[in-house]
């Protein structure tokens, strides 16, 4: 039940909420990191084509609204904001930014991979203790 609540949260509620769950229900912290990246990337292609398929309306104005979030870093910092931006912004919301920006699908998917797993190992520190002072 834990492993499955885990995964629940990774996809909905972010990484910033999965690892903590994952440490304080005592998984094993790899397995806490692997399941909160990939579950949390999951989505991204799916949310990635379904908006290529719905550029307008409701959805285009949600669009909008992850592109303010995320473009002043990506158009600042190209892939590496990207990376930033899922922290600020959510994977889902980097992802979608660089999509709207028209950057490369495939500096999209490594940039919030990596962004994914850069967030997740800081939760992970911050919930066994190691970097708790920061937070």
């Amino acid at each position: 039940m834990k492993l499955l609540t885990l995964i629940i949260l990774s996809a909905t509620a972010q990484v910033w909420v999965a690892v903590p769950y994952g440490i304080a229900a005592g998984v094993n912290p790899f397995l806490v990191f692997s399941i909160a990246v990939i579950f949390n990337f999951i989505p991204v292609p799916l949310i990635l084509k379904l908006s290529e398929k719905f550029e307008s309306g409701i959805i285009h104005k949600t669009l909008l609204w992850f592109r303010k979030r995320g473009e002043p870093w990506i158009e600042k910092y190209g892939f590496i904001g990207i990376v930033i931006s899922v922290s600020l912004a959510s994977a889902y919301g980097a992802a979608l930014a660089g999509y709207i920006l028209g950057v490369d699908m495939k500096k999209i998917y490594l940039g919030t991979f990596i962004g994914l797993m850069i967030e997740a190992l800081f939760w992970l520190l911050a919930a066994k203790g190691v970097i708790g002072f920061l937070i």
